[in-house]
């Protein structure tokens, strides 16, 4: 099946540091989101054993979105992410899934990228007990592997978990044997 369609540590700051400018920005950003959301969640199908959805994002959505619109479909409980990079809208995906397990390897140089963006998922994930982050040198596969009520599922795409406006690749696919082949790879950088 086939479908086609340099950041730095901030400051943290108080509610009168806040510009009305910057708020609007936020609030066209979350708006933004969420229309992308939508976008892809209405191409997502459901999946038989062992097959496989190809997509291609000419830059109307990303991983973050893909991941929100499959849970709100599948009911994720388990996820292992491997990736490059990610951004406030995965914590914010993360919140809002809140699945049973989480395990979450990236690459060791997001602390000097992307100091801010790591810190807060950090915090975030030290207020859970199900939630394990992992850095590892080198380490630039785009990987998920999502066990849901509907069954078990793999992610492999060229997207990374942050905002872009690339054109980038998916694949999602049903399959307890592929499954396994990337938990067992996966499960050898723990």
């Amino acid at each position: 099946m086939f479908d086609f369609f340099n950041d730095s540590a901030k400051k943290q700051k108080s509610a009168s540091d806040i510009s009305p400018s910057f708020l609007v920005t936020k609030n066209k950003r979350r708006m933004s989101f969420v229309a992308r959301t939508d976008a892809i969640s209405e191409h997502l199908v459901r999946l038989g054993d062992n097959e496989t959805h190809h997509i291609i994002s000419n830059g109307s959505f990303g991983s973050n979105e893909l991941l929100l619109a499959f849970h709100r479909k599948n009911n994720v409980k388990t996820l292992y992410i491997t990736t490059w990079s990610f951004n406030d809208e995965f914590i914010d995906v993360m919140k809002e899934i809140n699945p049973e397990k989480v395990v979450f390897l990236c690459d060791k140089s997001i602390i000097g990228r992307k100091a801010a963006f790591y810190g807060r998922l950090r915090i975030f994930a030290e207020s859970r007990s199900n939630f394990l982050i992992k850095l590892i040198n080198g380490l630039h596969s785009k990987v998920m592997l999502l066990e849901c009520e509907t069954g078990f599922y793999v992610y492999e795409a060229s997207a990374n978990f942050s905002r872009n406006v690339r054109i980038e690749q998916f694949l999602v696919t049903k399959s307890r044997e592929l499954y396994d082949f990337h938990l067992e790879w996966i499960g050898r950088l723990l």
